[in-house]
Formats: structure tokens, sequence, C-alpha cells
């Protein structure tokens, strides 16, 4: 039967390459993933279950599953025989881009109940990381999304003239250089960040401006809390001077873990990695502008709730869970 599948499912492969096939969306919940060896190669099978009950199951050359893809959140690779499946991920909700006259093209996250997923090219559900901080539970990474929360997806965009000229959401890393998304995550603008169809993974929202002084008055005010809230190493100064300064590194006592991730401003330059970091609140502070934290390199400054940002400018995004 499996065999078989992988045969059918070869000759769609050769038949996409010379015509267009309608595709569809599909809601399925991952069930199993299978590893088969075959005399034509190695495959993994993955069985999920459709909203109607039904099954649906698609092969990809194992050889196809890379650290990093999309469908590594369905499975974990193991020697010949054993067992593919990611039991963490079993009974999750997944938005399958499905081609009509057979096949499945890509894989996507559209729902978890999971406190972790793996940090890739998809949309989560629930950031990797979390701390309570006084009535507060605080993610503990910037914001690493490409999807909205309905799988929508939000563009990349490079180019700086075409950056200055948005009025719609969009992301980049900061000077496009992905091992920067390692470590700060990805910087949004506010259009982005004020999309209806949700930013913020299931159960997280955007801070208030209310929410972040919350913090700050929570771990003692904005100059006892900034060293509170930096993470102890990452601060001025790699980039600025050459050489790591300890001076300016945090205590990180509160677990938040502040790094300094820079902006890319409405022009669409980059500004200020190893030295400041900004993250976006949900608070209006005018026309075309919306309040911010920021958080700079200095030890002895503060952390700043009265910074404001236009629209067009990327920062960074941390979220906080809903009451």
């Amino acid at each position: 039967m499996k065999k078989a599948l992988i045969l059918i499912l070869s000759i769609i492969s050769i038949t996409k390459s010379f015509c267009q096939e309608p595709t569809k969306t599909i809601t399925a919940t991952f069930v199993k993933a299978e590893y088969t060896p075959t005399g034509d190669g190695d495959f993994v099978i993955i069985t999920c279950k459709k909203e109607d009950g039904t099954n649906v199951e698609f092969s990809e050359s194992a050889n196809d599953f890379l650290v990093g893809t999309e469908k590594e959140l369905l499975f974990t690779q193991k020697g010949p025989g054993d067992n593919f499946t990611k039991l963490e991920n079993v009974g999750k909700k997944f938005s399958i881009v499905y081609v009509e006259y057979g096949g499945i093209t890509s894989v996507k996250v559209l729902a978890s109940n999971s406190n972790t997923v793996t940090n890739i090219n998809a949309a989560t559900t629930i950031p990797s990381g979390s701390v309570k901080i006084g009535n507060q539970i605080w993610t503990t990474k910037n914001l690493d999304v490409d999807h909205y929360r309905n799988g929508d997806v939000i563009p990349e965009v490079k180019d700086p003239q075409e950056w200055a000229k948005l009025t719609t959401g969009a992301w980049c890393y900061y000077h496009d250089t992905s091992s920067s998304g390692d470590i700060y995550g990805r910087l949004y603008n506010w259009y982005a960040v004020n999309d209806q169809r949700g930013l913020a993974p299931k159960g997280y929202h955007i801070p208030s401006k209310e929410e972040w002084l919350e913090l700050v008055k929570y771990l003692g005010g904005p100059y006892d809390a900034i060293q509170k809230m930096k993470n102890n190493k990452g601060w001025a100064g790699e980039s600025l001077f050459g050489i790591e300064n300890p001076d300016q590194q945090g205590t990180n006592e509160s677990g938040f873990g502040a790094l300094p991730g820079g902006v890319r401003a409405v022009d669409g330059g980059y500004y200020f990695v190893d030295s400041d970091g900004e993250w976006w609140s949900s608070t209006a502070a005018g026309s075309n502008w919306v309040w911010t934290c920021k958080i700079h390199y200095n030890k002895s400054s503060q952390v700043s709730i009265d910074n404001h940002a236009n629209y067009g400018q990327g920062s960074s995004v941390r979220c906080i869970k809903d009451k």
C-alpha cells in the first residue's frame, strides 16, 4: 500500500513538471510519521487526520527532511526502521498546502497546545520560552515568525526604497542577514504588529505601554530594571568597539533576556545593533507614532517607555501572555 502510494506520488511529482495543478489549503491534525525504505529510495510517510475525520497521507524523500525545514516539526530523524513520529507534536493542527490532483507541497503550523515550538520559517502558536515576572508572563526571546496567526504569509522586504514606501505589514533581518535572526529574531514594522490577522501567538498579545510600565515598576523602576532586563552578554561593544565590554552587560535577574537587536529606520537603513534594543507596544503615541520600550547599552542609562517610533520603523517584538 505504502509502496503504491510512493509510486503514485512520484508520478504526480513528474506530472507537476509539465502542468500547473490547482492548490488548496486544508487543516489536518498530525497523527504519525514513519520511515519506509524502498527499492527506489528512503521515504517518510506522514499521516494526518483531516477535519472530516478521514486521513491524508503524503510521502517525501528522507533526504528532503533537513534540519530547519518545516516538515521537521512532524518527525524525528533516526536510523532505518525506527519510528519517525515527533511525539510532542502529535495531535497538533497543521495548515497543509494541498495539490488538488494529489501530493502535498508544504506544511506549516496552524495551531498548537505546546509551550515550545521549534524556531523555523513557519507560523508558531506558542513562543519558545517564557518567564513569570511579577504578575506577568513574558516571552524570553524576540518574535521570529514569518506568518500571521491565521497562517497568512508576512512578506520579507530587503530593498530600502521598497521598505520606505510600505503601508502594509513586513519583516526583515538586521542587515538582511538570516544569522542575525538566530540571535535577535526579526524586525517588524508597525503595520505587521497591528494587523488584525494577529502577529502574537495564540494566548499572547503585543504588550501595551501600561504593561511595559508595570514590568519596569516591578523590577524597581527604570534605572534598576535596565540591568535586570538586559542579557548577561551580547551588549556593546562587539560592533561598536571591536571587543566585548563586560561592564555593559546586564544581570538578567528577571529572566527577560533583552538583547540589542537594533532597528530598521523608515528610510530602510539599519542602526544600533549591539547597542540598543527597541520593542513595540500596542499603544498609539499620536498620528503615525507608537510608544516603544527602549534599552541602551550604557549601564548608567534607564529603560525608556517614553520612546516612540514611526509606523514604518522595524523594531523587535516581545509578547505577553493573555490574562
